[in-house]
C-alpha cells in the first residue's frame, strides 16, 4: 500500500486584543496566506484572538471618536500649538503647574524609551505613513466592501473659527485635498454648525471620515472568524515569554470555561508567534515598548438646538481645540479629543470647566450640561515612535501593533497590514531578514 504522505501541524498564532487592529491583524494573516496558497504554500495557520473584554471593541478608548484623518488638514502650526495649550483637560482640582511637569515627565520618559530600544539593538522600524494607511483601507474594502463598507463612511468638515488658520489652509490648499467652504456654505452643509460664532468657514475632505465603530468593530470579528480566526473574550493575557522556538503565554479567565474548554483560571499555552494589539496591555507584556501615561474622556451628545443633516452625515474637526465629533444614529455625536496626563482624572471624571467652553458656544456642545460622559477604559500607551508596528521581543515571534494615539481608525489598517505580512513571511521562513 502507499504511504499516506501526513501534513504537518498547523502553525499557531495568538493575537492579543480584539478591537479594529487586532481583527485586522487576524484578517490580514488569513489574507496573506490565502494569497500564497494560490503559488507557493500549503501551510495552515491557526489564528486564536483573546480579549480580555466581554466583547470586539470593547475596550477601545474612543480618543479619536473612530475618526479616519488621513491629510492632517487639522495639524498646522497654529492648531499643534493650540491642541497642546487648550485641547489637554486637566482635572478640575489639578495646579496648571503639576499638568505641565507631567507633560515634560511624559515627553523625557518617551526619549528614555526610544533611547533604550536603541541600546538593545531593536531594528528600526520602516516608516509608515498615513498615506499607505488609507491605501491598506482601500485594499481591504475592495476585498471586503461587502460586509465592512457600509460602517466606513467618507467625508470631514474641519470648523475653522480664527483668522489666523483660515489663512494657513488658505495658501496650503493648493493640492490640499480639501475644498474651502464659507460660513454660510458650512452651515448649509451641517445644520449643527447654524449657532456657531465666530464661523468663517470650513474645509470639506472627502479622502477623510469616520467609522461607525460599534457596528464596523463586530463586523470585523464576524468576518475575521468566518475565514477561520476564533475568538475568546473574558479572557486576560497576563504573561508572554520564550519557550524554545515558541512562546509561551500565560491565560486567566475571568469566568466558566471557553471555546477550548478549559475551567476558569490560570491557562498555559503554546504558539509559534504573537502579536500584541491591546492598548491596555501593550506596555505590560512587552516592557520598554512604549510609554503608558494618557488618559481622559469622550463625550456622547444629541444633537443640540439644530437638526442633524441628512444622509451621508460628516465628521466634524474642530481644530484648535483638538476635539473631534463623529456622528450617532441618535442624530448626535460621540465627541473625542479631551485628553488628561492624570489617570485619576479617569476615576474622578473631573473636567475643568474651561477647557470646554470652547465648545459649549457650538450647537454640538449646548447640550454638552446634560451629555453623557463616557471614561476612557484606561491609561493607554504613547510612543516615541506612533505607531508601534513591528517584531519586538522573544526571540522574533512576538510582535507590538499599537500605541496609535488618537489615530486608531487611521494607523491600523496600514501597521495591521504590515504586521501580518511580517509574521506569515517569518512562519513560512520567506522573510527577507529581521
Amino acid at each position: 500500500q502507499p504511504m499516506c504522505r501526513q501534513e504537518p501541524p498547523p502553525r499557531r498564532v495568538l493575537v492579543v486584543g480584539a478591537g479594529i487592529a487586532g481583527a485586522l491583524t487576524a484578517i490580514g494573516i488569513l489574507d496573506e496566506l490565502e494569497r500564497l496558497e494560490a503559488h507557493t504554500t500549503s501551510t495552515r495557520i491557526e489564528v486564536d484572538v483573546v480579549e480580555e473584554a466581554a466583547g470586539p471593541g470593547h475596550g477601545a478608548s474612543f480618543g479619536g471618536a473612530s475618526l479616519m484623518l488621513f491629510d492632517n488638514i487639522h495639524k498646522t502650526p497654529l492648531t499643534l500649538l493650540s491642541a497642546a495649550l487648550q485641547g489637554v483637560v486637566r482635572p478640575a482640582h489639578g495646579s496648571r503647574l503639576r499638568h505641565w511637569l507631567r507633560f515634560l515627565l511624559l515627553g523625557v520618559r518617551l526619549a528614555t524609551s526610544r533611547l533604550r530600544k536603541l541600546a538593545v539593538g531593536l531594528p528600526a522600524a520602516a516608516p509608515l505613513s498615513k498615506a499607505d494607511c488609507r491605501e491598506a483601507l482601500s485594499a481591504v474594502l475592495a476585498r471586503h466592501g461587502e460586509r465592512l463598507g457600509p460602517h466606513v463612511h467618507r467625508g470631514a468638515l474641519f470648523v475653522v473659527r480664527s483668522a489666523r488658520l483660515w489663512d494657513e489652509l488658505r495658501r496650503a490648499q493648493p493640492g490640499g485635498g480639501y475644498e474651502l467652504l464659507d460660513a454660510a456654505a458650512a452651515r448649509a452643509l451641517e445644520p449643527s454648525l447654524a449657532l456657531e460664532e465666530p464661523l468663517l468657514g470650513a474645509a470639506l475632505s472627502r479622502r477623510d471620515g469616520w467609522c461607525d465603530c460599534e457596528a464596523l468593530l463586530p463586523a470585523l470579528a464576524a468576518l475575521a472568524t468566518e475565514r477561520g480566526a476564533s475568538f475568546e473574550y473574558g479572557v486576560r493575557v497576563e504573561r508572554l515569554r520564550a519557550a524554545g522556538g515558541a512562546v509561551a503565554c500565560s491565560l486567566r479567565r475571568g469566568g466558566g470555561a471557553g471555546a477550548g474548554g478549559e475551567a476558569g483560571g490560570a491557562v498555559e499555552r503554546e504558539y509559534d508567534a504573537a502579536v500584541v494589539c491591546s492598548g491596555a496591555v501593550l506596555d505590560e507584556l512587552l516592557p520598554g515598548a512604549c510609554v503608558r501615561g494618557v488618559a481622559g474622556f469622550s463625550l456622547r451628545t444629541p444633537s443640540g438646538k439644530a437638526p442633524p443633516a441628512p444622509p451621508p452625515r460628516l465628521a466634524l474637526v474642530f481644530p484648535e481645540q483638538a476635539m473631534f465629533c463623529r456622528p450617532e444614529a441618535s442624530g448626535g455625536y460621540r465627541v473625542g479629543g479631551l485628553m488628561s496626563l492624570d489617570p485619576a482624572a479617569v476615576e474622578s471624571r473631573a473636567f475643568n470647566p474651561r477647557a470646554l467652553a470652547h465648545f459649549r458656544r457650538t450647537a454640538l456642545g449646548a447640550a454638552l450640561a446634560s451629555s453623557e460622559h463616557v471614561a476612557w477604559t484606561g491609561v493607554r500607551p504613547v510612543a516615541a515612535e506612533t505607531p508601534i508596528a513591528r517584531r519586538l521581543a522573544l526571540r522574533g515571534r512576538v510582535w507590538g501593533n499599537g500605541a496609535y494615539g488618537g489615530n486608531g481608525f487611521v494607523w491600523a489598517w496600514g501597521a495591521s497590514e504590515r504586521v501580518a505580512r511580517e509574521v506569515v513571511a517569518a512562519l513560512l521562513g520567506k522573510e527577507g531578514g529581521g
